[in-house]
C-alpha cells in the first residue's frame, strides 16, 4: 500500500513539492551560510565585511531597479542596503508560504 504524500497521491505532486521545497531550504539555509563566511573573513582581517543584497545583484551582474518615484526609489535602496543574510532567507519564506498557500487553495478547489 502506498504512503499518501502531503499533496495527495501521484508523482506530479510529489515532484511538485520536492522542487519547490529545495530552493526554499536553500534560501533558509543560506543566512548560516553567509555569516560564516563574514565571520572568516572578519577572524582575518578583524574587519566586519558588509554582504548588503546589492553585492549579491552586482555578483550576478543584475542592474539594480531604478525608478523616477523618489519614496519607491528610497525602498529599493533600503533593500539593496539591507542584509543579504537577512533579505535572502525571508524572501525565501514568504513567497515560500505564498506558494503553499496558492497550491492548498488549488488542491481544495479540485476536491471539491
Amino acid at each position: 500500500m502506498p504512503k499518501e504524500s502531503f499533496w495527495g497521491e501521484g508523482v506530479v505532486e510529489a515532484a511538485l513539492s520536492f522542487f519547490i521545497g529545495l530552493p526554499m531550504a536553500l534560501g533558509i539555509l543560506s543566512a548560516p551560510l553567509i555569516l560564516f563566511i563574514q565571520t572568516l573573513q572578519w577572524l582575518k582581517t578583524s574587519v566586519w565585511p558588509p554582504m548588503p543584497v546589492s553585492k549579491a545583484f552586482a555578483y550576478f551582474d543584475i542592474s539594480p531597479p531604478q525608478t523616477d518615484w523618489l519614496g519607491l526609489q528610497q525602498v529599493f535602496d533600503y533593500l539593496l542596503d539591507s542584509p543579504l543574510s537577512v533579505v535572502l532567507p525571508a524572501t525565501t519564506l514568504a513567497a515560500y508560504l505564498i506558494l503553499l498557500y496558492l497550491l492548498s487553495s488549488i488542491a481544495f478547489v479540485r476536491k471539491n
